[in-house]
C-alpha cells in the first residue's frame, strides 16, 4: 500500500492541487529535501491526473478505474515478449506454456494493475530482451534502443542496473563488444535524460534522487525486513506452487549456459537482492517472468533429455492437474478483490464530508503509523496521528488550546485489539458519535494468516460532535 498509493497516486494528484502531501518539490515546500525516489513514473501519473481534470474526470475512484485499465493493457506486453522470445529460442510448444503461465500465474492479474515499480519495470525488461534476441547481429543503433529500453527500466526502478549489467556482460562474454557499448550508451543516454534531467530541473543537482536513494537505503538497510539469503529461492518456490515451482527453478538453473541472455541478467539481480539484507517480495518481482520463462524451456528440456516424464508419468500428470486446479482457484479468488480494503473504503465513506479539514487517527494498537489513502477523499486533511508512542492527554491538550477551526471532525480507530479501551480513552476527551465499521477484504485477512507483519486492520469511523 506504501509504494502502491502514498509514493505514487496522492503524491501525483497532490501535485495537481498543488499541495505537494509528502514534500517532495522545493517549489511548493520550504524545507524539501531529495526523498530518494524517481519523479520519473510518479510525474507520468502527474501528467494523467492533469489530463483527466482537464476534461472534467475528477471523481478518485474514476481516476483510479483509468490508472488500472491502462497497466492492465500495459502489462500484457509482458505476455506478448515471453511468448516471441520462447518462440524465437525453442518452439511453439514451448512458447504457448510461457503465454498461458504468463496471462493465467494467480498473482499476475493482480500485481499487473498496481503502480508498483517492481511490477512496471518488467515489460521494458522484456522489451529489451526481445530485441537484442531477434536481431542478434544488429546495428549500433538497434543496440542503443535497446539500452534505451533499459533505461526506462531504471528510471522507474534503481535496482534494474543489476539486470542490465548481467545484459551487457552477456554481450560481451558473447563478444558483442560493440553491441555491449551501443547498448550502455543507450542506457546512460537515457539515465542522463529522465532521471538526471528532472532532478537537475527541481534541485538544480543531476541525480539528486539516485544519491538519495542509495545513501538512506545504506543508513538503513538493517532497519526493515532481514532474512537469510536464500529467503528469495523460498519465495519462488511457494508463490509459484509446488511442485512445479521446483521444477521450473530447476530448468532455469538447468539452462544457464545455452540460454545466457535469460539466465544471467535475471542471477545478478537475485544474487544482490539475496545478500542485501532488506529483504521484501515484492523487490525481486522485477526477474519473475524470467524465472518462468527460462524455467519452462529448461524444465522441458530436462524432461525429454532425461526421460524421467516416462517413468515417472502419473505422478507428474498428477502434479500437472494438482497445480492447475489450486491455480485456478487462486486466480479467481485474487483477481476479484483488492488489498487495504478497509482503508479504501473508510476514505471513500468520508469523501465529500465538508467538516474534514482535520482528521484523527488511533492506531495504537498496531503501535505504528497507519497512513490513510487521502486520495480517495478528494480533499487532504490534516492528520493527528495517535501511536504507542504519542500520549493521549498531551495530544488533546494541544487539541484544546487549537483554534476551532483546527478541531478534528472525525476519529478512525485502526485494529479491533483493545478496541473498547481505545474508544473509552478517547470518549474522556471527545463526545463521540458512530458513523460506520468497515472490515478487511479476504485478501488482507489471508495475508495477515499467512504472514501477522501484514496490516489486518478493522475500520472503525467515528464523528466528533465536541470537546468534554
Amino acid at each position: 500500500m506504501i509504494d502502491d498509493h502514498f509514493l505514487v497516486i496522492e503524491q501525483a494528484q497532490s501535485w495537481v492541487d498543488k499541495v505537494d502531501i509528502n514534500g517532495w518539490l522545493p517549489q511548493l515546500c520550504k524545507n524539501a529535501v531529495p526523498p530518494g525516489f524517481s519523479y520519473f513514473y510518479t510525474g507520468l501519473h502527474y501528467l494523467l491526473f492533469l489530463l483527466l481534470e482537464q476534461v472534467g474526470i475528477t471523481d478518485p475512484d474514476t481516476k483510479m478505474y483509468y490508472v488500472r485499465v491502462i497497466h492492465a493493457v500495459y502489462s500484457t506486453l509482458t505476455i506478448y515478449f515471453g511468448y516471441r522470445i520462447t518462440y524465437k529460442l525453442t518452439n511453439i510448444r514451448y512458447a504457448r506454456q510461457v503465454g498461458l503461465l504468463l496471462a493465467f500465474y494467480w498473482f499476475w492479474p493482480f500485481l499487473c494493475v498496481r503502480n508498483l515499480v517492481e511490477v512496471v519495470c518488467i515489460p521494458m525488461l522484456m522489451w529489451a530482451t526481445w530485441l537484442a534476441i531477434k536481431k542478434e547481429e544488429g546495428g549500433l543503433g538497434y543496440f542503443f534502443l535497446v539500452g534505451i529500453l533499459l533505461g526506462v527500466a531504471f528510471n522507474i526502478r534503481f535496482q534494474t542496473v543489476f539486470f542490465s549489467a548481467g545484459f551487457m556482460l552477456t554481450l560481451f562474454i558473447q563478444r558483442k563488444f560493440l553491441q555491449g557499448l551501443a547498448t550502455f550508451s543507450g542506457l546512460v543516454f537515457c539515465a542522463f535524460l529522465f532521471q538526471g534531467g528532472i532532478d537537475y530541473f527541481i534541485w538544480h543537482v543531476p541525480f539528486a534522487e539516485l544519491r538519495g536513494y542509495i545513501l538512506y537505503n545504506l543508513k538503513y538497510a538493517h532497519n526493515f525486513i532481514i532474512l537469510p539469503w536464500y529467503s528469495y529461492l523460498l519465495l519462488f518456490s511457494g508463490i509459484l506452487i509446488p511442485p512445479v515451482s521446483l521444477f521450473l527453478l530447476a530448468g532455469f538453473f538447468s539452462g544457464f549456459k545455452k540460454y545466457l541472455l535469460l539466465f544471467l541478467p535475471s542471477f545478478l539481480f537475485l544474487v544482490f537482492h539475496s545478500f542485501f539484507p532488506n529483504k521484501q517480495e515484492r523487490f525481486i518481482l522485477p526477474i519473475l517472468p524470467f524465472i518462468i520463462m527460462l524455467g519452462t524451456i529448461g524444465a522441458n528440456e530436462l524432461k525429454e533429455r532425461k526421460g524421467w516424464f516416462v517413468k515417472f508419468r502419473k505422478p507428474v500428470i498428477f502434479c500437472r492437474y494438482f497445480f492447475s486446479g489450486l491455480n485456478l482457484i487462486l486466480l479467481i479468488v485474487v483477481s476479484f478483490t483488492y488489498s487495504k480494503r478497509n482503508r479504501v473504503e473508510g476514505m471513500t465513506y468520508l469523501k465529500g464530508k465538508k467538516d474534514l479539514k482535520y482528521l484523527l487517527v488511533d492506531c495504537t494498537y498496531d503501535g505504528e503509523s497507519i497512513c490513510s489513502p487521502r486520495f480517495y477523499l478528494h480533499q487532504w486533511p490534516v492528520e493527528y496521528m495517535l501511536t504507542d508512542k504519542t500520549k493521549l492527554d498531551s495530544l488533546c491538550r494541544n487539541l484544546k488550546a487549537a483554534p476551532e477551526a483546527a478541531q478534528p471532525g472525525y476519529i478512525i480507530f485502526y485494529e479491533s485489539g483493545d478496541f473498547c479501551q481505545r474508544k473509552a480513552a478517547m470518549s474522556r476527551y471527545f463526545n463521540l458519535k458512530y458513523e460506520t465499521t468497515i472490515y478487511p477484504g479476504f485478501v488482507d485477512r489471508f495475508m495477515c494468516y499467512i504472514n501477522p507483519v501484514n496490516d489486518n486492520a478493522v475500520t472503525y469511523i467515528y464523528k466528533i460532535t465536541g470537546q468534554k
